[in-house]
C-alpha cells in the first residue's frame, strides 16, 4: 500500500477534529503542487476556522484551476452570500446544486427559498442566515466531509 499523500493525512486529521495540524499539512502540499482539490480543501479549513477572507482566496484559486468544480462552487457561493455578493453567490449555489449530493441541494434549495433573490430582496438577513448556515453546516464532522473533494 502506497504512503498517504500530505492531503489525505490533512484530511485524516480534519476528522478527528485537529483543525491547525490540518492546515499546516495543506499548506505544505498545496506548496509542493497545487490543484483544485487541495485549494478547496485548504479554504474550507480556513473557513471552518472563521478565517473567511482567505478561505474566498482559496476557493476563488480552486475554480482558477477548475471553473466547473461544483464543490468550490458551493463553498464559494456561501461566503458569497455570506459576504452580501447575493447575484454571484446564489448563481454558484444553484450552479452547484444540480451536481452534489442530496444534502448540498438541500441546503441550497433551504437557502434559495428563504432568500428568494428579487427585486426587493433583503441583503442583510441574507448575510446573516448563511452566516449561521455556514457556521453550523462547517461545524459537523459529517458536513465538513461533505465539503472537501
Amino acid at each position: 500500500m502506497p504512503d498517504k499523500t500530505k492531503h489525505q493525512i490533512a484530511l485524516d486529521l480534519l476528522n478527528q477534529n485537529r483543525i491547525q495540524e490540518a492546515s499546516k499539512l495543506l499548506t505544505e502540499a498545496l506548496a509542493e503542487q497545487e490543484s483544485c482539490d487541495l485549494w478547496n480543501d485548504w479554504a474550507t479549513v480556513k473557513a471552518a476556522c472563521n478565517e473567511m477572507t482567505e478561505a474566498r482566496r482559496g476557493f476563488e484559486r480552486a475554480l482558477a484551476l477548475d471553473a466547473e468544480n461544483a464543490q468550490a462552487q458551493f463553498n464559494l457561493g456561501l461566503i458569497l452570500v455570506n459576504q452580501k455578493e447575493l447575484e454571484r453567490g446564489f448563481s454558484l449555489l444553484q450552479k452547484s446544486a444540480e451536481r452534489l449530493g442530496k444534502d448540498e441541494r438541500e441546503a441550497v434549495a433551504g437557502l434559495m427559498k428563504e432568500h428568494q433573490y428579487k427585486p426587493a430582496f433583503n441583503a442583510g438577513t441574507a448575510a446573516s442566515s448563511s452566516a449561521m448556515f455556514w457556521s453550523m453546516y462547517a461545524g459537523t464532522a459529517r458536513s465538513r466531509a461533505m465539503m472537501f473533494s
